[in-house]
């Protein structure tokens, strides 16, 4: 499961991605459900919302660190429970994912406007969905005690 996860994730964040670059110019938007859902090209070269774009590689060395460090302890990721493999899984597709395009283009791919939010990707959406779930899991499991 974490592995195939990963994969898929990957897969479809870098599909996604390669759609947007060869139909949608840089800074271009196209409604796709109107007033709510855009796409808009952006290349983000900071962290989560765009943040500290001068620390390029400071985002890249954490994400290769990350990913280091989720194939190193794979074994013991997978021991642990469906939904954790799944939350482990996609974080790393997502990482993998936003690596690729730090390391091909200078930034990440960023496409998905709401409008209300700042611009982000599926990898983006895999990364805070995981995070959630895993930060529920621990404080529940911590309630639990």
């Amino acid at each position: 499961m974490f592995f195939a996860l990963a994969v898929l994730e990957y897969f479809l964040d870098q599909l996604s991605k390669f759609l947007i670059l060869k139909y949608l110019p840089l800074e271009e938007s196209i409604p796709i459900i109107k007033p709510i859902i855009y796409f808009h090209h952006i290349q983000n070269q900071g962290g989560a919302f765009g943040l500290f774009p001068e620390y390029y590689k400071f985002y890249t060395l954490i994400s290769i660190l990350v990913i280091s460090g989720m194939l190193i302890y794979s074994k013991k990721i997978l021991s642990l429970d469906k939904g954790m493999q799944i939350a482990l899984g996609l974080i790393l597709g997502a990482a993998c994912g936003n690596l690729t395009d730090r390391l091909r283009f200078g930034g990440v791919i960023d496409f998905i406007d709401l409008k209300f939010w700042p611009i982000f990707n599926l990898a983006d959406s895999a990364l805070t969905i995981s995070i959630f779930y895993i930060s529920f899991k621990m404080i529940y499991l911590e309630i639990k005690k």
